[in-house]
């Protein structure tokens, strides 16, 4: 009998102890997910590692009546009715003219959703274009993807735009594959320059926006998720991937949700129309000409082509305001003392109640009841994450590992009135 209460209360010990392993571990984010479900109403994400300096946040989207415009300037290349290029749509020289008057204009930053590439090309052309690109300081091209018999190796503007495909949680294997690029000799750009997908011709057509794909072991991104990326200043070091839940910035409380394909799981409601600037209308515009466009960035795009304004650009505008308009609810932690010295009153009113030798299933499910009145009061009304889980397992010992048997009475064979007073006062 002693060794069982021995071995009983050292259970109850590690039961009680593991709330120092508890925090940030995926049992208890799935716990707390679970636990907010029924009181959230919106879609969610958990950050944060769950401890007391760095408790868990909750990232709520919030729906907005009018998303609100990138900042940057929307560049359009038209059928140019005034036949102010060469050509149309227009040639390598004409898109080196376009990239000589966004620098002149101080933009530094510049975003190509076309696909650069042309049938037979003027070498000095693509000269011209390829030193315009390198005045540029941050640059992204675009290409659509594939996928072939044969594999062809990842150009070095997507690799710097990738991340490796262990750094994803979840099942990777999901993700699209792909292995070439579905066009032919595409300028991608110089040796700084990133590169993201505008569409991917192997996969079937849906109305889910795809922000990622797997080309060999690395994850490639699409030329959306890319420019939100340069809009926000964000590093690929800070991202935190989970499929079928969200991208996470890790050093800003914003987020994007996805599902298990990379695609957009809350693509963007009430789209406005993105204020666009023909391309031919920068050909000798005055220096303040975008002076109304907040940075230092612009977005060059041919409307022929499958990468619209419907496509691209609204959804921008789109992801802009899931990312910036979340409701934020921080979810603390009670000092550690504290969350200690609960847990002790637990284990110890679990040593008493055994002493007295009282009925255990009575006492367990009201003790079960309290704890859970706790957790759902302190949750939903002091918002902090209170330590109901490892009491919770303190019971969940208490029940398997019982310190005591009680043994059965036993029976007399006599029934006799005077027998029982008998043995009740003698």
């Amino acid at each position: 009998m002693a060794l069982r209460r021995t071995l009983s209360v050292l259970f109850l010990l590690m039961m009680g102890g593991s709330n120092a392993l508890l925090p940030g571990s995926k049992f208890e984010r799935w716990i707390l997910e679970k636990s907010l479900k029924p009181i959230e109403p919106k879609e969610f994400h958990i950050t944060g590692r769950g401890n007391y300096l760095e408790p868990y946040k909750i990232l709520t989207s919030h729906d907005l009546q009018k998303p609100e415009e990138p900042s940057f300037a929307a560049i359009e290349i038209t059928e140019d009715p005034d036949r102010i290029f060469q050509t149309s749509p227009p040639s390598p020289i004409d898109i080196a003219l376009i990239l000589k008057n966004l620098r002149r204009l101080n933009k530094e930053a510049l975003i190509i959703a076309k696909p650069l590439a042309w049938i037979d090309p003027d070498i000095i052309a693509l000269a011209a274009l390829e030193q315009q690109m390198d005045d540029f300081p941050r640059i992204i091209t675009s290409a659509p993807l594939s996928r072939g018999p044969v594999s062809t190796p990842l150009p070095s503007a997507f690799r710097r735009a990738s991340i490796n495909k262990q750094e994803i949680k979840g099942n990777w294997k999901n993700l699209p594959i792909v292995n070439r690029i579905a066009l032919p000799d595409v300028i991608l750009g110089n040796k700084q320059s990133f590169a993201g997908f505008t569409i991917l011709e192997s996969e079937t057509a849906s109305d889910q926006t795809s922000l990622m794909a797997i080309w060999d072991d690395r994850v490639v991104f699409s030329t959306l998720f890319l420019t939100i990326l340069m809009e926000q200043k964000i590093e690929f070091n800070e991202l935190e991937i989970q499929l079928g839940k969200s991208i996470t910035f890790k050093n800003q409380n914003q987020w994007i949700a996805i599902d298990d394909y990379g695609r957009i799981k809350i693509e963007p409601k009430n789209l406005s129309k993105i204020s666009m600037i023909p391309a031919e209308k920068l050909i000798d515009a005055p220096v303040n000409f975008l002076t109304n466009t907040e940075n230092q960035s612009a977005l060059l795009f041919d409307h022929s082509q499958q990468v619209t304004e419907e496509n691209l650009l609204q959804k921008i505008g789109g992801l802009f305001w899931i990312k910036d308009h979340s409701q934020i609810h921080d979810f603390a932690r009670f000092h550690p003392s504290i969350e200690w010295m609960m847990i002790a009153s637990v284990f110890f009113f679990l040593l008493g109640w055994d002493s007295m030798s009282r009925s255990r299933v009575w006492f367990l499910l009201f003790l079960i009841g309290v704890l859970m009145t706790l957790h759902w009061f302190i949750l939903l009304y002091l918002r902090t994450w209170p330590p109901v889980i490892p009491c919770l397992l303190m019971v969940f010992a208490y029940v398997c590992f019982p310190m005591t048997v009680k043994r059965p009475r036993r029976k007399h064979k006599s029934s006799s009135p005077l027998a029982s007073i008998a043995r009740r006062y003698i």
